[in-house]
């Protein structure tokens, strides 16, 4: 059964990972509003608490989407990251980037409002 809360939607962009004892780079496989999954060697240890930051480009500005979280959970491929500190500018974009990748859009709009209430 899913316990998932939130849909993931594909979404391969860099990220820079902090542990607050070493500082390294990934990339995210696949992202939802309350977490994401970042491809990278080496991991952060289950239960670390961790800040990533997403490097945005585009043609006028470069935006940075920042996050705290705690790994959940890791494999050979890197590891999950739920997230539990966003700031508004972040989820803002954060949101955007899930509608846009997103194959129902209002899917998304409805676990959002969903989560509102809650």
């Amino acid at each position: 059964m899913e316990k998932r809360r939130f849909s993931r939607v594909p979404f391969r962009m860099q990220v820079e990972i902090d542990t607050g004892e070493e500082k390294f780079t990934g990339k995210v496989k696949d992202i939802s509003l309350k977490g994401a999954f970042i491809l990278s060697q080496p991991t952060a240890p289950p239960e670390k608490q961790v800040s990533i930051s997403i490097h945005l480009t585009g043609t006028s500005a470069k935006l940075v989407i920042t996050i705290n979280g705690k790994v959940i959970r890791n494999d050979a491929e890197g590891f999950a990251v739920y997230f539990d500190a966003v700031d508004l500018d972040s989820f803002i974009l954060l949101k955007n980037i899930v509608d846009y990748n997103s194959a129902d859009p209002e899917k998304i709009l409805a676990e959002y409002a969903a989560a509102m209430k809650s």
